[in-house]
C-alpha cells in the first residue's frame, strides 16, 4: 500500500522516512468558511487524481470513507454559552454541509454523547457512526512515570497534604473552572481534612483570581500553564476533578488515572462514559452540592481513593494507543472502496 497526506500545514521531508507521500495545500489567508471549502475543494481534486481505496478524513473534507469528528460544535456552544451557535460559523457550516449530505461510509465520534446528539440534531442512520474513544500514550502515562516530590515542591505543597486538581490545556470557561472555585469553597466547609488544589492550563486568569479571593481561597489556590510533561502534573496531585461544561471526550481524565489519581467528572464530560461500578458515582450532575460531598468524600477516605485508582487503572488498561493498531486495520479494510484502476 501507499499513503498520500493532504494538510495546509505540514513539511513533506517529515513523511518521507515513514515512506508516505504529502501534499501541501494552499492555505487561505482569512480564516474562516472560505479557507475551510477552499481546502475541501483542494482535497477533493487529489482524491479524483488519486483514487484512493480509502480516505480518512477529520471533518475538514467532504467525501471521505471514514470521517473522524473530535467537536460537537453545536452542542457546545448550547452548553458553553446557553445560546444556539450562529448560522455563519465557520465549523458549523462545514459540519452542517457534511452531516446533511452524508458522503461518508463511517462517520466516528468521540463519545455516546456526541452520537447520540449526531443522530438526534441531523439524523444521521446509526448504523454508520461509531464511537472510538480516543487512547492515551502508555508509555508516558503511568503511576511514577515522573517524580511526584520535584513537582510539590515546585508549587510549594507539602508531602502530606493532599492535592486536589483540574489540570486542562486551557479554556476555563468550557471546563467550568468558576464553578470549580466554587465548589472548593463548599468542600472547605464540610471537609473535616484540610487540602491544596492546582488549576494548570493556559488561560487568561484575571477573573479567577479575583473569584478565588471572592471566596478566601487564594491561599489555597495554585494556579499553574500549561507544561508538555502534563503527566508531571498527574503525578503530583492526589485527586482529579474536571468539572467541564462539557468535554466531547476528555483525555485528561484516562491519563490522570493512569497516573494515579481518583476523578470527578460531569455527566457531560465524554470519558466519563467509562466509569463503570463504583466509579459510576463521580460521573455527576452540575451541582456544587454533589461535587463538594464526592469531593470530601475522597479527601477524607484515603481507603475510598485506593479502591478507585485500582479500578481506573482495570477500567483504562483496554485503551494505551499501544493497543489499536490492529483494531484499527480491521475497521478501515471494512471500510475501504474497490477502485478499479
Amino acid at each position: 500500500f501507499e499513503v498520500h497526506i493532504c494538510a495546509e500545514t505540514l513539511n513533506p521531508e517529515d513523511y518521507k522516512p515513514l515512506g508516505a507521500i504529502a501534499h501541501k495545500t494552499f492555505k487561505w489567508p482569512f480564516d474562516g468558511y472560505k479557507r475551510r471549502s477552499f481546502f475541501a475543494k483542494h482535497a477533493q481534486k487529489l482524491q479524483k487524481k488519486l483514487r484512493p481505496n480509502l480516505t480518512i478524513g477529520h471533518g475538514d473534507s467532504f467525501y471521505d470513507d471514514v470521517s473522524y469528528i473530535h467537536n460537537c460544535v453545536h452542542l457546545a456552544h448550547q452548553k458553553i454559552h446557553e445560546s444556539y451557535i450562529s448560522k455563519d460559523h465557520p465549523v458549523a457550516l462545514i459540519h452542517e454541509k457534511n452531516f446533511k449530505e452524508q458522503n461518508f461510509k463511517a462517520l466516528v465520534c468521540n463519545s455516546e454523547m456526541m452520537k447520540n446528539d449526531l443522530i438526534q440534531r441531523f439524523q444521521i442512520p446509526e448504523s454508520i457512526i461509531k464511537v472510538e474513544y480516543p487512547k492515551y500514550d502508555g508509555e508516558k502515562f503511568k503511576v511514577g512515570a515522573s517524580k511526584r516530590e520535584d513537582m510539590r515542591k515546585k508549587i510549594n505543597i507539602d508531602d502530606q497534604e493532599i492535592l486536589v486538581g483540574l489540570i486542562t490545556s486551557g479554556n476555563f470557561k468550557k471546563r467550568n473552572v468558576d464553578f470549580f472555585l466554587r465548589v472548593i469553597a463548599k468542600t472547605n466547609k464540610i471537609s473535616s481534612l484540610k487540602f491544596k488544589v492546582l488549576i494548570a492550563g493556559k488561560n487568561k486568569e484575571d477573573k479567577y483570581h479575583e473569584l478565588a479571593k471572592e471566596l478566601g481561597i487564594t491561599d489555597q489556590v495554585t494556579f499553574a500553564p500549561s507544561i508538555t510533561n502534563v503527566e508531571d502534573y498527574y503525578n503530583a496531585i492526589d485527586i482529579f476533578v474536571l468539572p467541564a461544561k462539557i468535554e466531547e471526550f476528555g483525555l485528561s481524565v484516562v491519563e490522570a488515572m493512569r497516573c494515579g489519581a481518583p476523578v470527578i467528572v460531569s455527566e457531560f464530560v465524554g470519558s466519563g462514559e467509562l466509569l463503570k461500578g463504583e466509579y459510576a458515582n463521580y460521573r455527576l450532575p452540575l451541582s456544587e452540592e454533589k461535587f463538594s460531598h464526592a469531593l470530601k468524600n475522597l479527601i477524607e477516605n484515603k481507603n475510598l481513593r485506593s479502591e478507585l485508582i485500582k479500578l481506573g487503572t482495570e477500567i483504562t488498561d483496554e485503551y494505551p494507543k499501544q493497543n489499536n493498531f490492529e483494531h484499527l486495520l480491521e475497521f478501515y479494510q471494512s471500510t475501504r472502496r474497490q477502485v478499479d484502476r
